[in-house]
């Protein structure tokens, strides 16, 4: 047998060995079928761009309580951000306070930032008479909703969870603010 004999039954092999692999990852791969070709129609011409919409904010279930509904220790009341407007616009004294960890970029203008594990020993200062918002940004505003539930557990009877977070806040273009930038000298 001569090289270029020897060349092509190397390359045939080759070609066998690829076919080969071929049909084992196609077979171990679930079937799709394929979608019927759409029809494109002419393109329409190109509007300016417009501002990227802000995030639908995760409503929370119908059945959570509500400021109007009875207190349960247990259960952590929540408020919307339309009530908290409304208590403003009647001059009452109003505790934001921020549950986050970190706080990336905004928060509510006026609030303290307190993490979940730190708001027991934050509260003893304050009064148990204080209207206090707790707010955050996860779904069902479950770290807000904790912190609530730590402090009606301690006496606090005016503590409530803002439904929907900081986005229904920015969704009613409340006021917000930046966060405190750490101190010189502090560390990072």
């Amino acid at each position: 047998m001569n090289t270029r004999n020897l060349l092509v039954l190397v390359g045939v092999a080759a070609l066998v060995f690829a076919g080969y692999q071929g049909f084992l990852i196609a077979r171990s791969k679930p079937r799709v079928q394929p979608e019927p070709p759409t029809v494109q129609s002419p393109a329409p011409p190109v509007k300016p761009a417009e501002p990227a919409p802000l995030p639908t904010p995760q409503i929370a279930p119908v059945s959570l309580p509500g400021v109007d509904d009875p207190f349960s220790v247990d259960v952590a009341r929540r408020i919307t951000a339309e009530q908290v407007q409304e208590r403003l616009e009647k001059g009452e004294k109003i505790v934001f306070v921020d549950t986050r960890h970190e706080i990336p970029d905004v928060m509510i203008k006026g609030a303290v930032q307190v993490p979940e594990e730190k708001v027991e020993t934050w509260a003893k200062n304050i009064p148990k008479t204080a209207f206090l918002v707790f707010y955050c940004t996860c779904p069902d505003e479950q770290t807000a909703a904790h912190a609530v539930v730590a402090l009606q557990k301690k006496g606090y009877r005016s503590a409530y969870a803002l439904r929907d977070g900081l986005f229904a806040w920015q969704s009613f273009d409340l006021p917000t603010q930046q966060p405190p930038q750490p101190e010189s000298g502090a560390p990072s």
